[in-house]
């Protein structure tokens, strides 16, 4: 990423974003699948999460409003990832639901930003 004396470009904020958003859904689907957890250490993995976490939220803080907004997303998916490891079976099965469907909605966004990064590179 940039150095603290340059300013991200639009390109390299976005890359963050997708990188960001890939990782939570990964965080998520980690909690429910089993082959998905094995590929990559949790150590690792939550050390890689952490570190995209924090950049990603340093560089939007000069926006207050998408980096409070990206904060609770992160804190949103982690939520649910946590209360699918519940061992109440409907309590499970209800964060398991919504958990697909946040899972949905990030992917949508991904879509968008990797849209958003082909249009920028070809302009």
């Amino acid at each position: 990423m940039a150095s603290p004396s340059t300013k991200p470009g639009h390109i390299e904020v976005t890359q963050l974003m997708v990188r960001l958003y890939t990782l939570l859904s990964q965080a998520m689907e980690r909690c429910i699948n089993e082959s998905s957890r094995q590929s990559f250490s949790e150590q690792d993995f939550q050390a890689q999460l952490k570190a995209t976490q924090a950049e990603t939220l340093q560089v939007l803080s000069i926006n207050r409003v998408v980096h409070d907004k990206v904060e609770k997303e992160c804190a949103r998916a982690l939520e649910l990832a946590a209360a699918c490891q519940q061992p109440d079976a409907a309590a499970r099965k209800a964060a398991i639901e919504t958990l697909h469907k946040e899972r949905a909605m990030l992917h949508t966004k991904t879509l968008a930003l990797t849209d958003l990064i082909a249009v920028f590179r070809s302009t």
